[in-house]
This record gives structure tokens, C-alpha cells and sequence, in this order.
């Protein structure tokens, strides 16, 4: 079946000719996997397409998705304050109606999105092709990130991952290496108890975590189980920088959990923090 790619013009870059180093010419590209019936990498959805189907474009649970995404991701990416990147939205090629027109009204806000349009497939098949299909013209090597629809970045993130991309190139070389942000917060929506607390992981999440590798080299970001990088690649973790927040609710696929420490910080400390680095005030997040 046709893979659509809507829009047709490749995303414009930010030129990066002067001081950039000629060796390592990278390209920061995420992907999204938007509700997209993958045969593939769930924890509790069915691996089979109709019945995945079935779950994933639920209207009802479509709306908790859209409110969750316009309120987080969204904002977080239009806040960055490096805006030379691409974000890829993978999505089932028959995706309701309804919701591809919301979904591309809100992506209108965002030059630096594309969205691609895709059959059932297992999941590294469907998030390569989307990888693939972002401009990489003149790079050297692309930093995939992932990123799911219902968890936000800081707003420092892509400026953040091209410095450590650069300051790692020339120890790791043409060796694909993972880079992780390990600190940042979990937030519970009113369902699920309303709490909004720090976390600190031992193991990469699958928040904005990183994999530089060269361009065409098959190596992206949904190669692995985020948690198994570090076994495979050489692997970088900040585990300093807030970088992120994950929403929990009803409709999470894993179950959200810790893989080192919580509730470090005193509440007034989460609250500065998020403030701090986040485009969010407390106030609208406990709305969710």
C-alpha cells in the first residue's frame, strides 16, 4: 500500500556550514508514533492489526490522547530553543478522519513536523521508514530521538543533544552511541491520582533518548528496547538536566515505572523545576 507523507516539501533547514565540523554534519530527527497499530513493540495492545485497531482509534480514547498531546508534547517541541530539527508522526494509512484533520491542524504550528502514513507494520520497519523519509541532505550522521505523543521535553532538549552529540563524536567516532536523559518527572493525571513527582533512572527511558549513528547505517533509536541500549552501544546518560515528563493514566501500553529513585525533591522544588525548564505552569498541568 502507498506510504502517504504529507507534507509533500521536505522540512528547510537551519544552514550549519561555518564551524561545523565537516567530519560530523548531524541531523536531529524524532519520531512520534501517533496511536500508529504497530505489529509490533506493545506491552498490553494486541500485535495483530484489527484488533489493535479496534483500541488505538477509539474515539474516546483518541480524545484523551489529542488533550494529553496539545497540552505536553506539543507545547514542549514548539518551545525548544534550538529549532533545527525534524519530528516525524508515524500513523496507521487509514487513521480516522476526524482526528488526521486535528492532527494536522495542530502540526501546522510546527514547521519542523511531517507526518507519514503507513499499513500495519512491525515497529522498526514503520519508524526506519519514517527516519528515512526526513531531509537529511548534506549531514554526515543523524541523533534519532524518540518520543512518544503523551510525554513532553524541556525546553532546552535538541539544543542540549546537539552538544553532547558534538563533544561525543570524537571519542565514539563512526561507533553508533546512545545518549539518555535519566532525570525528570512523572505526572499523574487526576484519574490516576493527580501527583507530580521527580524521578531519577538508572537505565535510559524512552524520552527523547538518543542514537547517533551514521546516516544510511541502519542504526536508529527503535533499533532496541530503549532500557537495553547500553548493552549494545556505547552509551551517555544526563543525569543531571530535568529533561522530561512522562504522563501516567489509563491509557499508558507499559506500565510506568522506575528504574532507580523517586520522590527525591520536596514539591516546591518539582514545581521551580518544571517551571524552570518547562513551557508549564503547575496550575494547568493538575488540570489534566
Amino acid at each position: 500500500m502507498l506510504k502517504a507523507i504529507w507534507p509533500k516539501a521536505k522540512t528547510p533547514r537551519i544552514p550549519r556550514t561555518a564551524g561545523e565540523n565537516p567530519a560530523f554534519r548531524n541531523r536531529i530527527v524524532g519520531v512520534v508514533r501517533f496511536s500508529f497499530p504497530s505489529l509490533s513493540g506493545f506491552s498490553k495492545i494486541p500485535q495483530e492489526a484489527a484488533s489493535a485497531k479496534a483500541i488505538l482509534y477509539d474515539t474516546d480514547r483518541l480524545e484523551r490522547r489529542f488533550k494529553l498531546f496539545e497540552a505536553l508534547t506539543l507545547p514542549s517541541m514548539l518551545a525548544q530553543t534550538d529549532t533545527d530539527f525534524q519530528l516525524g508522526f508515524v500513523i496507521g494509512d487509514d487513521f480516522p478522519a476526524r482526528f488526521l484533520d486535528r492532527l494536522k491542524g495542530l502540526l501546522q504550528d510546527l514547521p519542523q513536523a511531517y507526518l507519514v502514513a503507513q499499513e500495519p507494520k512491525p515497529n522498526f520497519a514503520a519508524t526506519n521508514f519514517a527516519f528515512k523519509a526526513a531531509d537529511l541532505s548534506g549531514g554526515t550522521h543523524m541523533a534519532s530521538f524518540r518520543l512518544d505523543d503523551d510525554d513532553a521535553l524541556d525546553m532546552d532538549f535538541i539544543a542540549r543533544l546537539r552538544r553532547q552529540a558534538d563533544t561525543l563524536f570524537p571519542l565514539c567516532g563512526d561507533t553508533p552511541f546512545a545518549i539518555s536523559q535519566n532525570r525528570g518527572f512523572y505526572m499523574e493525571t487526576g484519574e490516576t491520582g493527580g501527583d507530580i513527582y521527580d524521578v531519577q533512572e538508572r537505565t535510559p527511558l524512552g524520552i527523547g533518548v538518543a542514537l547517533v549513528s551514521r546516516i544510511r547505517s541502519g542504526h536508529t533509536i527503535f533499533i532496541k528496547n530503549h532500557r537495553d541500549l547500553a548493552e549494545v552501544y556505547n552509551a551517555y546518560a544526563d543525569a543531571v538536566t530535568p529533561a522530561f515528563i512522562r504522563s501516567v493514566h489509563r491509557d499508558n501500553d507499559a506500565n510506568p515505572h522506575v528504574a532507580g529513585s523517586k520522590r527525591n525533591l520536596a514539591q516546591d522544588e518539582v514545581h521551580a523545576l518544571i517551571e524552570r525548564h518547562f513551557p508549564f505552569k503547575i496550575a494547568d498541568l493538575k488540570t489534566l
